[in-house]
């Protein structure tokens, strides 16, 4: 019926799920085994025995190499191959996973759909202003959207408060703020600066000194001024003594300092007036030497239900970014799942029982339990259309999950300020673009990996098996392609960043050059302008030295004529 490496399907009609219509009967085919994954989705892909070895033939040559990333570099419904297998129905590979099957999704007219059954040609979705803790419709038949599903495998989180529960992947993106209870809460933080690492303690949330009294995070208020880069909120204690046990224990379990990065005037007395003495070098040089590698700090992360690509706060957020935790704590906020803090934090719910306009209702902002469980299955994606980017997921208000729009957007303006490119200049800017499209490659990739099978992830080498036109079968063992394409990313990402550096080198030469030229003819205009006043006479009037001259002579005239007599 067609096996592996055949490249001869035979039956009048395949269909990818594993079967064949021969001679008008329904029989079991593996033709489509080669995709190594659960197919039984996919019963409702036909395709003509000339479309299935198109197909595959497609397909199995974007098994190797770079191109081993392009499956997942998905245009979604843009999509001009309409015999993809995620096209028909539109699990289109774009976002991070998300909600499990079953989730209610509120529609505009205030009904609520389960997540697979999202139809949008037929429905729109409610969102939710964030800012103003209101939902939002377009009076019409709620706002437009784009659904995408893919298997998953691990752990689901559960938030409950006492109106509503809805479960989303760890790094799903969702609204919470602290509550009253964060303050007098103190917890103990992971903090990186560069390639160094430290382990500290903070208060929650406080309040601001002054007549206007403003609610902020102290562990934030913590990163920004020791400059850092990211922070994990580790635990949460309701004492300041707990907290400094918790500290003294993550800091001897992680074989990470205590000391601060920065010395700052409300520090010189911390640790037995340490900082009373200590120079900036001395905790640089101290850092470097107990600071562990990422890869430490990625295991340690992800033994406590946290992740290191997904930080509570991030300075590459800080500013604009509305996705980030914000400095003044009780501001509804955007954060990954796998860092809500239960009891200390509130989350957005639908209110219950309201019959008014959906345009005019505000949110009831209910704190929140955890639990978790492990699944595996197929996870569903949403994004809305707007500029609000929200849903009410089993009436909790939510996040987009479309993750890559936000990654590229953030990569694309980080990179144009941390390399000074203005977006007026379109050679630069193409080579940002390919800078970005390097790392949604290396990112797609480790999202491949991460969900290889045992032995694959194990050794990272990827067995392939192909017909030798003989009766039997060759095998080939070769580096992991995934890790093939993260490699030649690499590889990309130095070539481009070479480009831009030697655009910014002659952009200096020229800037330089220009200055040399502007110093040079300024000098030479004066020194010719000395000599002339030197040497010769200028529109009649003498030379400098003789005006020299005649002004020595007549001051010493005036000093000798002078009567200096008191009577006159």
């Amino acid at each position: 019926m067609g096996g592996i490496g055949s490249g001869k399907p035979k039956g009048e009609l395949m269909i990818l799920d594993g079967h064949a219509i021969v001679d008008g009967k329904m029989k079991k085919s593996d033709f489509f085994n080669f995709l190594g994954t659960d197919l039984q989705n996919y019963s409702h892909v036909n395709m003509t025995p000339k479309q299935a070895a198109t197909f595959k033939n497609s397909i199995i040559r974007m098994t190797h190499g770079v191109s081993a990333a392009i499956p997942m570099l998905c245009g979604g419904p843009r999509c001009p191959n309409k015999l993809c297998p995620f096209h028909d129905g539109k699990n289109w590979p774009l976002g991070l996973q998300c909600h499990p099957p079953g989730t209610l999704i509120k529609l505009g007219d205030g009904t609520s759909v389960p997540i697979e059954e999202l139809d949008h040609k037929e429905h729109g979705v409610t969102s939710f202003f964030r800012k103003k803790s209101l939902i939002r419709t377009n009076y019409r038949n709620g706002y437009d959207f784009d659904i995408t599903s893919r298997e998953y495998n691990g752990r689901l989180l559960g938030f409950r408060t006492k109106d509503a529960f809805h479960e989303t992947t760890p790094e799903h993106i969702s609204i919470v703020r602290f509550n009253e209870k964060a303050f007098g809460k103190f917890c103990v933080y992971l903090m990186r600066k560069g390639n160094l690492w430290r382990i500290g303690k903070s208060t929650v949330c406080n309040y601001s000194k002054g007549i206007e009294k403003k609610a902020y995070s102290g562990f934030i208020n913590r990163a920004k001024t020791e400059k850092a880069d990211s922070i994990w909120v580790l635990g949460v204690y309701d004492t300041n003594t707990e907290a400094l046990l918790a500290e003294e224990y993550f800091s001897i379990k992680w074989h990470t300092s205590r000391a601060c990065f920065v010395v700052v005037d409300s520090t010189k007395k911390k640790y037995n007036d340490l900082y009373r003495w200590v120079t900036e070098e001395q905790l640089l040089e101290h850092h470097t030497s107990l600071s562990q590698h990422e890869s430490f700090y990625r295991q340690k992360l992800n033994a406590i239900g946290l992740s290191i690509d997904y930080p509570i706060w991030d300075k590459t957020h800080s500013k604009r970014d509305s996705s980030s935790i914000k400095f003044y704590s009780t501001y509804p906020m955007f954060i990954n799942s796998c860092n809500i803090i239960p009891e200390i934090m509130d989350i957005p719910v639908f209110p219950k029982g309201y019959t008014g306009r959906l345009h005019e209702a505000k949110v009831s902002w209910q704190s929140v339990s955890i639990e978790q469980r492990n699944y595996s299955g197929l996870v569903y994606s949403l994004g809305v259309h707007n500029n609000y980017k929200t849903y009410f997921a089993n009436e909790i208000a939510t996040h987009n999950c479309l993750y890559e729009v936000r990654m590229i957007q953030t990569l694309t303006r980080s990179y144009m300020e941390d390399i000074g490119v203005s977006p007026d200049s379109p050679t630069e800017m193409s080579l940002i673009n390919k800078l970005v499209e390097c790392d949604v490659i290396d990112f797609r990739s480790n999202l491949g990996l991460s969900g290889a099978t045992d032995a694959e992830a194990a050794t990272l080498l990827h067995t392939t098996t192909t017909d030798d036109g003989k009766g039997g079968m060759t095998e080939t063992v070769a580096l992991h392609p995934l890790m093939d394409a993260k490699d030649r990313a690499h590889r990309i990402r130095l070539q481009i960043l070479d480009s831009l550096a030697f655009t910014r080198r002659e952009k200096y030469k020229k800037a330089a050059a220009l200055k040399q030229s502007e110093d040079s003819d300024a000098s030479t205009f004066l020194a010719d302008l000395k000599e002339k006043f030197a040497t010769k006479t200028i529109a009649g009037v003498t030379s400098l030295d003789k005006i020299k001259e005649d002004a020595k002579k007549i001051s010493e005239d005036i000093i000798t004529d002078v009567d200096w007599s008191a009577d006159e």
